[in-house]
């Protein structure tokens, strides 16, 4: 698509399972201590699929610190509805209140019209 661009996944078998034309740029990473090896604004953007509600509640505040630090730009599609294997669940208002960089967007996996953006 003309873009550079890397990922990372807690599990190792997930990248394993990437695509062959993906795979190179991939590397299996923990979120919560990876981030922090990443230059102040090292990435234009920064994104994530249902991640962050994986993330335990005593976790959430420092990873956004993280995420703000090392991103121009933030886009994260989150999870709002209740599920028993997550960590966090809650509304996308309640995500939206945390210390995102200004102009982050929070989208709703569930419904894709629900959009917030930090003032």
């Amino acid at each position: 698509m003309g873009v550079e661009a890397y990922g990372f996944d807690i599990s190792e078998y997930a990248v394993k399972k990437a695509s062959s034309e993906v795979k190179p740029f991939l590397t299996t990473d923990d979120a919560r201590t990876g981030l922090s090896r990443y230059k102040n604004k090292e990435f234009d953007v920064v994104c994530s699929l249902r991640f962050m509600e994986c993330i335990p509640d005593s976790d959430i505040s420092w990873l956004i610190t993280q995420m703000n630090r090392i991103a121009k730009f933030q886009f994260h599609v989150i999870d709002e509805q209740i599920k028993p294997n997550f960590y966090t669940n809650m509304p996308l208002e309640d995500w939206i209140k945390y210390d995102w960089s200004p102009g982050t967007i929070l989208q709703s996996n569930e419904n894709r019209k629900k959009i917030l953006r930090k003032p």
